[in-house]
């Protein structure tokens, strides 16, 4: 069978070969494979990071409602956003992915909800 492809081979004839032709096609899904993995882990990862982020956003605004009435406690999420107030610290509304208590004076907690469950802090203090 070798000796027979290489006599077609020699004479012009050649093409590829079924085998030849089935380990470019199991070489090329494997790479696909790895890529459709790779891209799949992702999502998840930025996911995280917004949540990271939209999280951080929260707790300026926690520290400049804070400063802003002269140390006698933190926000709800009600207070830190209302809709179509121009004393608003936050540009959209945070309920959707997280819940803000007030722990009393000083202190709160964010918890992550929905698509950032999760995503949890809490913050005792604002920076004296």
């Amino acid at each position: 069978m070798i000796q027979r492809s290489l006599e077609k081979k020699r004479s012009g004839q050649g093409g590829f070969t079924l085998v030849e032709l089935l380990i470019v096609i199991v070489i090329l899904g494997i790479l696909a494979a790895i890529v459709v993995l790779a891209i799949g882990g992702l999502k998840g990862t930025s996911q995280t990071q917004a949540c990271k982020s939209e999280m951080q956003t929260i707790e300026t605004a926690q520290d400049a409602y804070f400063a802003s009435n002269g140390a006698t406690g933190y926000a709800t999420s009600a207070q830190l956003y209302t809709a179509g107030s121009a004393t608003n610290l936050l540009k959209s509304d945070p309920v959707p992915h997280f819940t803000i208590n007030s722990t009393g004076t000083p202190g709160y907690t964010i918890a992550g909800a929905n698509a950032c469950a999760g995503t949890n802090a809490g913050y005792p203090t604002a920076a004296g």
